[in-house]
């Protein structure tokens, strides 16, 4: 039985464990700041200043070269979340379509965050714990966020930013271990 004074629980979002910030299409093969790169060196799509700093970060001047870049890496995926704070400085820049891209990723966090408060039936403010690096290091991230999730009415009562999730995983183990402790230190051995 849970006492009146104790916390709902803390709902917590990590997003880029299934994609990236900068987005996944749904075939999954590139990002979508890689693609709009891409679209905008072939003139199928808007000029962006993606192109330029993308192309800088990977120190080439040849747009169909990013991919070759982008996967020499051991881990692709880490070589293309590492683009995310180029799409966000972008976003903040106000280009269209570094905006575009963070409020994709701003609607798939607001769609995750809704899902599970519905699910756990919230019937006030909870508070959502952010994790990530560039959740916990962008503003224009989080303020996306939170004005969606109000405009969804699933407001949290307050948001922490968690810089090492793994240290919420030990606290947790950590909490349930010692009350299983102090459970079974009256039981006889």
């Amino acid at each position: 039985m849970k006492s009146q004074s104790e916390k709902p629980p803390t709902v917590t979002c990590v997003p880029g464990r299934q994609r990236t910030l900068l987005g996944v299409d749904r075939g999954g093969s590139k990002t979508l700041a890689l693609a709009a790169v891409a679209e905008a060196s072939d003139e199928m799509g808007p000029e962006t200043m993606l192109s330029s700093l993308i192309l800088d970060k990977l120190e080439t001047d040849n747009p169909r070269a990013i991919l070759r870049e982008v996967s020499a890496d051991d881990d692709t995926r880490r070589a293309v979340a590492s683009l995310a704070p180029i799409v966000i400085d972008a976003a903040a820049q106000n280009d269209k379509v570094a905006i575009r891209i963070v409020n994709a990723a701003v609607t798939e966090v607001v769609k995750l965050v809704a899902a599970v408060a519905k699910a756990l039936e919230f019937k006030k403010p909870y508070p959502l714990a952010l994790a990530g690096g560039v959740v916990c290091s962008s503003q224009i991230f989080r303020d996306g966020l939170l004005c969606r999730l109000a405009a969804f009415n699933v407001s949290p009562s307050e948001v922490t930013l968690v810089d090492e999730p793994i240290l919420g995983c030990l606290e947790i183990a950590r909490t349930k271990c010692c009350a299983t402790l102090k459970d079974t230190a009256g039981e006889p051995g």
